[in-house]
């Protein structure tokens, strides 16, 4: 079925649809007379999934990720209305309206609060309503938590009580994201508007705490982790750094590696000074060892100077006695033989002391014949050098010693400071790592709970009026009724058989349509419809007269017999021939025109052509047929005339499945046409007919439709002429 075909149905059942929508309707107003006024509250809560800040990547504002916020957004409409959010619902409402003594305009009605106080809640202890309010709903939570038996709480609250219980809520309370943004539409429609808006008041507080402590619970366990890491860390790096402190203050180290470089500096030092020493030391020696060749041997000397002194001493002595003696007088005076002896002393002394100085003498000159003095100068220079270079080196040497003990203390340190310090690196890297991360956690955990910040744009309102429902439901029945009266139409177009229309007609008889004809109403005299009504059959008449004169152009000489044939009876022949008749007679064509009747029946079955001398009857029998086998179709003809005088003969032929047939003659016509009404089936008796008659004509046969209606009828006709419509 085409649009034009479905939109030209519709119309035409046009008022069929309207009142079935309209039954539909006031069907629906019946029914819902006695409904109770439903009310409707909205609150606009902005997410801040797109538009928040983040304080993690700033220059990321502005980019969309649209699987994150998608994402985002489902989560937050699952919390919303998760079973567990619905429960604290109902058990908060509950808390909230056991505790009112009357009904309040801003909480409650008085229908509401009667049929709250209706409700079977037994076992509510009497001190319940001195509570304050959390108190109320952990008491309440407790109660219908603790008991293994079902009891009357448990059973309002899961259930679909009105109001409170849980189905009741989810199937009324409805979350929506509002178009492509990041803001969320909490609707709630319910029979009694205080409660509309307080609940959906409390239900956006609850899902604020929640979305905010599933928020913080995410990011805290990976805070409270790296928290811990870090504080595990800095323990350790403490315990390495205090073993290094013990380490420097048992060992006296202030600066290790301050402390080894200037040992290796001045033990470096010490190391030249020990050659530079070694070298004077042994300049000097080798000096000394050749002066003292020069000199011989000097230790003759020092006996000598020494044996010097010494006479030079006993002379001073004896001298001294001998002149004390001189001075002395008297008794006192020394005898001739002391005098004489100490005079001896004195001789001998001199003697000695000029041997002594002669031998001096002759040591102060070298055999070379150099004064001694200056080599004497020179031995006792190099000599004290000698000793000082000897005494210096030992004091290098003894300092050697120390440094070597020293390298000796310090060695085993080093590798124990290297221990200690790699320790204190591992443990400083591990502590600022876990401090990076502890930091980076805590900002991802105050930009997440930045970005996903949840605030009340539109708060819930009071609703004064109802939500239009019944209205809503009338309109919905009437286009329920609407749908399926025209559902109803269109499913009987697909299913309806019939061969309805020119292309249905051709697909289920396989024969090319010649013609087609309007379904004749009686409509008023001087109507529209009467007027396109007729123009149409003036269209059809004359479409089908030049079909037939184009498809017999090549027909020699006259008369251009047509067959007008049916494969049943009451299919429209008779119609079809007199309007072909007449389109032909306008055209100033003489046509025949040979009609049956039936044996003891002087009538045409069909339409009664009008009176013309050349519409002319036969009997449909078996003596007609020895007429025409004698004859041929001059059996016809009247007296007196030719049937080469006529243009045009149509012969219309009783129906083909009705028994008798002028079977002899048909090979005879140029052109046949089989005249079917739109509005019945095709069967395969009427093929076989079809396919009879085929093989028995030797002309073309085109199908002639009547019974079409007029608005499928026009696009066949190409549209009818101006002024009809």
């Amino acid at each position: 079925m085409t649009t034009s075909e479905l939109i030209r149905l519709l119309r035409k059942n046009l008022l069929l649809i309207l009142a079935a929508a309209l039954l539909a309707a006031a069907a629906v107003f019946v029914l819902t007379m006695n409904a109770r006024q439903q009310y409707t509250s909205r609150a606009l809560v902005s997410t801040g999934v797109i538009s928040a800040f983040s304080i993690e990547s700033p220059s990321a504002n502005g980019k969309v990720d649209r699987d994150y916020t998608l994402s985002e957004l489902e989560n937050l409409i699952a919390v919303a209305t998760a079973y567990e959010t619905m429960e604290e619902l109902s058990t908060r409402l509950l808390a909230r309206y056991l505790t009112l003594d009357k009904p309040q305009k801003l909480w409650l009605s008085p229908a509401a609060f009667g049929q709250i106080q209706e409700l079977p809640l037994d076992g509510i202890p009497e001190q319940f309503r001195t509570l304050s309010d959390e108190q109320q709903v952990m008491r309440l939570a407790e109660y219908y938590r603790s008991r293994e038996e079902p009891n009357a709480l448990q059973e309002v609250i899961y259930s679909d009580e009105e109001y409170f219980g849980i189905e009741y809520l989810q199937q009324q309370i409805k979350v929506y994201r509002r178009g492509n943004s990041d803001l969320l539409e909490f609707v709630y429609t319910t029979t009694d508007p205080a409660v509309c808006q307080r609940s959906l008041e409390i239900l956006i507080d609850i899902f604020m705490r929640r979305h905010a402590e599933l928020k913080k619970s995410n990011t805290s366990r990976v805070v409270d982790y790296f928290s811990d890491a870090a504080s595990a860390s800095a323990q350790r790096l403490q315990q390495a750094e205090e073993a290094l402190l013990k380490f420097h203050t048992e060992n006296n180290i202030i600066n290790y590696y301050e402390q080894t470089r200037s040992i290796a500096y001045r033990k470096e030092d010490l190391d030249e000074l020990y050659f530079k020493e070694k070298m004077v030391l042994e300049s000097s020696q080798a000096s000394l060892s050749r002066i003292e060749q020069q000199l011989g041997n000097r230790a003759r000397l020092a006996e000598l100077n020494a044996g010097l002194i010494q006479k030079r001493e006993q002379l001073s002595r004896v001298s001294a006695q001998l002149a004390k003696y001189d001075l002395l007088g008297g008794e006192q005076a020394p005898s001739s033989a002391e005098r004489r002896h100490l005079a001896g002393q004195i001789e001998t002394a001199r003697q000695e002391i000029q041997a002594y100085t002669q031998e001096v003498y002759d040591f102060d000159q070298t055999p070379d014949g150099i004064a001694t003095q200056n080599l004497l100068d020179e031995w006792l220079k190099l000599v004290m050098e000698t000793e000082q270079s000897q005494a210096r080196l030992g004091a290098i040497e003894e300092r050697q010693s120390e440094f070597e003990a020293i390298y000796g203390q310090y060695a085993p340190w080093g590798s124990q400071l290297k221990r200690i310090e790699r320790e204190i690196g591992l443990a400083e890297d591990a502590y600022l790592e876990h401090l990076h991360s502890y930091n980076q956690a805590i900002l991802h955990r105050e930009n997440s709970l930045m970005s996903s910040r949840l605030k009340v744009l539109d708060a819930p309102y009071f609703p004064q009026d109802d939500d239009g429902q019944r209205l809503l439901f009338v309109l919905a029945g009437f286009l329920a009724g609407a749908f399926l009266a025209g559902g109803g139409l269109i499913g009987a177009a697909f299913l309806d058989g019939s061969l309805r229309e020119p292309r249905t007609a051709a697909l289920q008889t396989g024969q090319e349509v010649g013609a087609a004809f309007p379904f004749l109403a009686r409509p008023p005299k001087g109507s529209r419809k009467e007027a396109r009504q007729q123009a149409a059959l003036e269209r059809s008449s004359a479409l089908l007269a030049q079909m037939v004169r184009f498809e017999t152009l090549a027909v020699p000489g006259k008369p251009v017999c047509v067959l007008i044939a049916s494969t049943r009876q009451l299919e429209g022949k008779s119609f079809l021939a007199l309007q072909l008749t007449r389109a032909l007679r306008q055209e100033k064509k003489r046509v025949l025109y040979l009609y049956p009747i039936h044996e003891g029946d002087s009538r045409h079955q069909g339409m009664p052509p009008p009176a013309h001398p050349d519409n002319c009857p036969y009997r449909a029998e078996e003596d007609t047929m020895e007429k025409i086998r004698a004859n041929g179709l001059n059996w016809a003809v009247a007296t007196g005339a030719h049937l080469q005088d006529y243009d045009f003969l149509l012969l219309e032929a009783p129906a083909l499945l009705g028994g008798w047939s002028p079977v002899d003659i048909l090979g005879q016509f140029h052109l046949a046409l089989l005249a079917c009404r739109a509005n019945r089936s095709w069967t395969g008796a009427d093929q076989q007919a079809l396919h009879s008659l085929r093989k028995a004509l030797n002309c073309p046969v085109k199908l002639a439709l009547n019974g079409v209606q007029i608005d499928v009828l026009e696009d066949y006709l190409g549209g009818y002429p101006s002024g009809t419509g």
